[in-house]
């Protein structure tokens, strides 16, 4: 178990990329409000394929964060939620770069996505190729991550459409 870890301690910034995360799956809120966290982690080894692994809120308000974390397989990972959120510096690629490509995100059985980059000021990373079909909540998911101008027209298929209407009149995306 590694959630909440070090959530709140904002002077955080150790090296813990050498520690053994195979069979890692509670990592939720790990980093959380560590404002000065900006280590790498492109050598935990994140694979379990396990419908529990929790990554929500793991990097919330690390807002020097900006460290690769393409390399981890959360393909069973269903709960997005606020992984970035308020995460100023991240700007770094989640989603696969070509076909056969070893990194970047399964995330095609993700549920939750709300707020997931919200306020993640720097974000602008291709994220088409996340293929979030499954995704029942996606509000906010890009809200106030002012750099962000990458296309998510592959998302909208009839399906998705339907289950992401939000607001009152059911007829607006509410991704921004």
């Amino acid at each position: 178990h590694f959630e909440r870890t070090f959530k709140g301690n904002t002077s955080f910034n150790y090296y813990v990329g050498s520690w053994n995360m195979q069979n890692a799956f509670e990592l939720a809120h790990m980093f959380q409000g560590c404002e000065r966290f900006n280590q790498p982690v492109d050598e935990w080894f994140v694979t379990r394929y396990h419908y529990r692994i929790k990554v929500e809120s793991l990097f919330e308000g690390a807002t020097a964060f900006n460290q690769p974390v393409d390399h981890f397989h959360l393909g069973d990972c269903q709960n997005f939620s606020r992984m970035f959120f308020g995460a100023t510096a991240f700007n770094q690629p989640v989603a696969k770069t070509g076909p056969g490509s070893e990194r970047g995100w399964d995330m095609s059985r993700a549920r939750n996505l709300k707020s997931m980059f919200e306020g993640a000021a720097s974000f602008n990373q291709p994220v088409e190729a996340l293929n979030p079909f499954r995704a029942s909540s996606v509000e906010r998911m890009f809200a106030n991550a002012v750099a962000f101008a990458q296309p998510v027209e592959a998302w909208f298929t009839e399906t998705t459409q339907r289950s992401w209407r939000t607001g009152n009149d059911g007829d607006q995306l509410d991704l921004l």
